[in-house]
C-alpha cells in the first residue's frame, strides 16, 4: 500500500491559552480577533494581529504569519518571510510552525532540498506534541529520507501521531501492520488502526478498513493462512 506525505501548510486553528492583556483585551480574544479577521478576508487586520503578539514570542500568531506569507494572502507571496515567521514559531513552541518548516525543507520550496534539516524540524514539532510533525518524522523513518532508514522508529513516531489524534498516523500504523514492516503481519491491528483513522477523518483509513473486510481481501487472508500451517 502506498503512503503519502502529506503536504498541507495549515492555518493554527489552536487558540493561545496566555491571558496578558493587549488593548483591553485578553490574548487570547485578540488572537481569536485574527481569525475572524482571516475568515472575513481582511488579511491585512489578521497581518496588523498576529504581528503585534508574534511580537510578543506567541508561536501560533508567528506560524500564523508565515501562512499569510506562504500563500499570498493579503499581498504578494514571500517564502522568504514565511520561513523567517514559521522559525519563530517553532522557536516560540508552536509545533505547526516547526512542521511548516519540516514541509519546506522537504519540498524545496525557497530553500535547497534537505531531508536531515526537515527530520530536525519534523523531531522538534514532534517533541512539541504536534501530530502531523510525528507522522512526517515517522514516514522519513520508513522511507530512509534524510534519516537511516528503521521502521522500529517509524512504528514509534506513527504511534505518537495518532495518539495525538492524526488520522494518518493510526493509518500508516495498519499499513506496517499489513506489511509486516518492523512487526509481524497482522491483520485485525492493520484493521483496528483503519478503523480509528477513519474516526479521525483520514480517507486512507477508510479505503484500507473497507479493503480489509472485503469477501476477496478475507479469501487472500485465508491462502496465507492456509500457506503458513503447510
Amino acid at each position: 500500500m502506498n503512503k503519502f506525505l502529506i503536504f498541507s501548510l495549515l492555518l493554527t486553528l489552536n487558540l493561545s491559552a496566555s491571558q496578558e492583556q493587549s488593548q483591553g483585551k485578553t490574548q487570547r480574544n485578540f488572537f481569536d480577533d485574527g481569525h475572524k479577521a482571516f475568515n472575513e478576508h481582511k488579511y491585512e487586520k489578521s497581518k496588523e494581529i498576529w504581528s503585534e503578539l508574534c511580537d510578543k514570542k506567541d508561536g501560533k500568531s508567528c506560524t500564523n504569519l508565515g501562512h499569510l506569507y506562504d500563500n499570498g494572502l493579503g499581498f504578494a507571496p514571500d517564502i522568504q518571510k514565511a520561513i523567517e515567521f514559521y522559525e519563530k514559531g517553532c522557536e516560540y513552541g508552536d509545533g505547526l510552525g516547526c512542521s511548516n518548516l519540516g514541509v519546506t525543507y522537504f519540498r524545496g520550496d525557497g530553500v535547497d532540498v534537505d531531508f536531515k534539516k526537515a527530520s530536525e524540524y519534523f523531531s522538534k514539532g514532534c517533541e512539541l506534541n504536534h501530530g502531523f510533525s510525528c507522522v512526517n518524522l515517522g514516514y522519513l523513518y520508513e522511507n530512509g529520507d534524510g534519516v537511516k532508514q528503521n521502521y522500529a522508529k517509524a512504528f514509534e513516531f506513527y504511534q505518537k501521531a495518532c495518539e495525538y489524534g492524526d488520522g494518518e498516523g493510526c493509518t500508516n500504523l495498519g499499513t506496517l501492520y499489513v506489511n509486516g514492516f518492523g512487526v509481524d503481519v497482522n491483520f485485525t491491528k492493520a484493521s483496528e488502526h483503519f478503523a480509528k483513522g477513519c474516526d479521525l477523518q483520514h480517507e486512507l483509513g477508510c479505503k484500507y478498513e473497507t479493503k480489509l473486510k472485503s469477501d476477496e481481501f478475507k479469501k487472500f487472508e485465508e491462502e496465507q493462512k492456509n500457506k503458513a500451517t503447510k
